[in-house]
């Protein structure tokens, strides 16, 4: 017998609720965020061998892993990314023919914000490719990477670029405006290493034309931060010279001849107080990283005098692009920037007149000669002879550098500032002051001036300057023939109440410690007294202070 209507429609409706229930059993299609967030979380990270497995085989077999693992952490140096912060966005799907949405294709958008040591932070927001691969319960969603999903432009064959961007070196000037340190037009002729061919043809011929040795110029171009596409300066040649080199340069494969502007030392005056610039060596550039200096980069020469104590405010920083560019370094977009600071223009207290005229009273003879303005404090000249030509460490003049460095009478030494000698009578106040201190003299009181001192013997006698005796003088007399044999005596007196108290006083007088003068090194001198020979010997009997010194030190001390 047939079913009934009714039985057929209970039928139909518990098929009905059977299959609904079937279909609500069978999971859907995963959501690509998920993958897309763990990839960006892993971005942040870098963590790249887990951005690594989250891409598709067919991406993978284009990209490979040199292409992915390699570079990424090569962009991230060049970079010089701190860190990065990446959020995923919501995921779209592509419309099929049929206009519905593509279950099996996303773009995510990815959000990066990016955090460099050289041109600040910036953000891109670029699209992340998916697929889902695989099917039923075992589909997963993958990454069909390509490089424009680190930044947008970067396609195939492109490269991040970080372009450095030259700065200016300030001025050293006097008082009235001369410049002392200033700079020219010339060339630089350098080598590029990875565009050599002979390199015993190259060595061979530029050491000809420039006059140098082929073991020097080979020097420079083996250091240990020359890289096969750096430009390595060998020799600065005046513009004048240029015209007569050029020819014989252009035929010498792997040598190069770029206008530059030079340090120049036009006046030859203070060379030791103003030093010259070398080039950085990998520690020197560390330390100097955070302006932008790089080895090779000409800096102020250590310990030379105010290029080098003044070398941050003179060099200023050098400023920095980063953006993506074609492989033959075409210009494709900038990502970021920072602008260079140029360096200041440094003015010293010197009167170049005065300058040169102590320099020239002293002529090649050892010696120094500093004038201060007593009101302000300035230094109005500071002179050391013998001296030597700045401008010689700029050309690269080998042969003077050497001549220089083997001269026995140390041009290079700043007598002005580190030559230690004997103060002479210009001792003779600060033992008055202490002898008005410690109430040994009293003004006014007289004391013999004999040619002869014999205060501890005759067998340590002292003679005074002036071969007669002047007989009882007060201070002011002893001061104004500078009479030795009467500060004999005061300094008798003074050690015979206490040792300490003439070394003491020297010091007060800020003599035994730097002067401070702004940015420039200076000996500190010594100043003796029995404290310091206890700490710098260690025989007993060099220990012990003897009263002549504290005597002797009553007219000079060393």
């Amino acid at each position: 017998m047939p079913p009934s209507p009714r039985a057929l429609s209970v039928a139909l409706a518990l098929f009905v609720i059977l299959a609904a229930v079937s279909s609500a059993c069978t999971p859907g299609p995963p959501s690509p965020e998920p993958v897309a967030r763990q990839y960006a979380a892993a971005w942040e990270k870098r963590d790249y061998q887990t951005m690594w497995s989250l891409v598709s085989d067919d991406a993978k077999a284009q990209v490979t892993a040199a292409g992915f693992v390699d570079r990424l952490p090569r962009i991230a140096d060049e970079m010089t990314l701190r860190s990065l912060e990446a959020k995923a966005g919501t995921a779209t799907h592509p419309s099929l023919a049929s206009g519905s949405p593509d279950p099996r294709k996303a773009t995510v958008p990815l959000s990066v914000t990016f955090r460099t040591e050289r041109v600040g932070d910036f953000r891109r927001e670029t699209p992340l490719p998916m697929v889902l691969v695989g099917e039923a319960d075992k589909a997963v969603w993958r990454i069909a990477w390509t490089p424009e999903a680190i930044l947008p432009h970067l396609s195939a064959g492109r490269l991040v670029r970080m372009t450095r961007v030259d700065t200016s070196r300030g001025r050293i000037l006097a008082r009235d405006g001369t410049e002392l340190a200033t700079f020219v037009e010339a060339g630089v002729v350098g080598v590029v290493t990875g565009q050599i061919r002979s390199e015993a043809g190259l060595l061979a011929s530029l050491s000809s034309a420039l006059g140098m040795k082929p073991e020097d110029i080979k020097a420079k171009y083996t250091q240990s931060w020359v890289q096969p596409d750096l430009f390595v300066p060998i020799k600065v040649v005046p513009a004048a010279q240029l015209d007569t080199l050029r020819a014989k340069l252009s035929v010498i494969e792997g040598v190069q001849v770029q206008a530059t502007r030079v340090r120049s030392y036009p006046t030859g005056l203070a060379s030791q107080t103003l030093g010259y610039l070398s080039q950085a060596d990998d520690d020197e550039a560390k330390a100097k990283t955070a302006r932008g200096v790089e080895a090779g980069d000409l800096i102020g020469k250590k310990d030379t005098g105010l290029e080098a104590t003044l070398d941050d405010e003179l060099g200023g920083s050098y400023g920095f692009r980063l953006g993506i560019v074609e492989a033959d370094e075409r210009p494709v977009e900038t990502l970021a920037e920072t602008a260079p600071v140029p360096g200041r223009d440094v003015v010293l207290s010197l009167d170049p007149k005065l300058q040169r005229t102590a320099e020239n009273t002293l002529g090649d003879k050892k010696g120094a000669i500093v004038a201060e303005d007593p009101w302000s404090g300035e230094i109005l000249a500071i002179a050391s002879r013998p001296s030597f030509d700045l401008n010689a460490f700029v050309s690269g003049d080998a042969a003077a550098i050497s001549r220089y460095s083997a001269d026995p009478n140390r041009p290079f030494f700043n007598r002005a500032t580190f030559g230690q000698y004997p103060t002479g009578s210009s001792f003779k106040p600060v033992t008055s002051a202490a002898a008005l201190r410690n109430n040994v003299y009293k003004w006014g009181d007289r004391i013999d001036c004999p040619a002869v001192w014999t205060g501890y013997g005759a067998q340590w006698a002292q003679l005074n300057h002036e071969t007669t005796a002047l007989g009882p003088i007060d201070l002011r007399t002893a001061l104004a023939r500078s009479c030795n044999t009467f500060f004999y005596e005061i300094g008798k007196r003074l050690n015979d109440k206490d040792p300490n108290i003439l070394p003491n006083e020297a010091k007060s007088f800020g003599l035994g410690k730097a002067t401070d003068i702004d940015y420039v090194f200076e000996a500190e001198g010594l100043v003796p007294s029995p404290d310091w020979k206890k700490q710098h010997f260690a025989n007993a009997s060099d220990q012990v202070w003897n009263p002549g010194v504290e005597a002797s030190s009553g007219r000079r001390a060393s």
